[in-house]
């Protein structure tokens, strides 16, 4: 079993023991950190851990599901070659730079939806000779924010 695990808390990376994660798990069993923890950190990776702890430290997160309505902010190498500022006036990106759009999948090769797989297939806007086109691409659930219908605007 590895002995730290780096988690990343607002965009920094904090190394955390194996005792640490115990304690910070043991609120999933109500009751001390023992072998329900040491069981959860031997068959989660690492990945699935930061996952888990983004869960359990967001108060208002919702589980994905299959076509949900979502937003993520893309790194910034995604769409370098896209005039962000005509994708805010169409209003397929926010002002704080987060795109819209579509839970299509998980990456996973399973053929049921697995909402807190480590990444999703996503279909949103891009452009195209500055004419909004849909495109498909992988983002990582943590990165990934539910919003309500009414705030969603998407190619259909």
């Amino acid at each position: 079993m590895r002995d730290t695990c780096n988690i990343y808390i607002m965009e920094r990376s904090i190394k955390l023991t194996v005792p640490q994660l115990k304690v910070l798990l043991s609120d999933l069993f109500n009751q001390e950190a023992g072998k329900s923890a040491d069981a959860v950190l031997h068959m989660l990776t690492d990945v699935q851990i930061e996952l888990l702890m983004h869960i359990m430290s967001t108060p208002d997160y919702i589980l994905l599901n299959k076509n949900q309505k979502i937003k993520f902010k893309p790194d910034k190498y995604t769409f370098e070659n896209v005039n962000i500022d005509v994708l805010q006036d169409l209003g397929f990106v926010d002002e704080e730079g987060y795109h819209y759009g579509k839970i299509t999948g998980d990456t996973s090769y399973g053929s049921d939806f697995n909402p807190t797989y480590y990444k999703m297939h996503v279909r949103c806007v891009t452009l195209r000779n500055n004419k909004p086109i849909s495109t498909d691409m992988e983002v990582y659930t943590k990165d990934i924010v539910a919003i309500p219908l009414d705030k969603w605007k998407g190619l259909e």
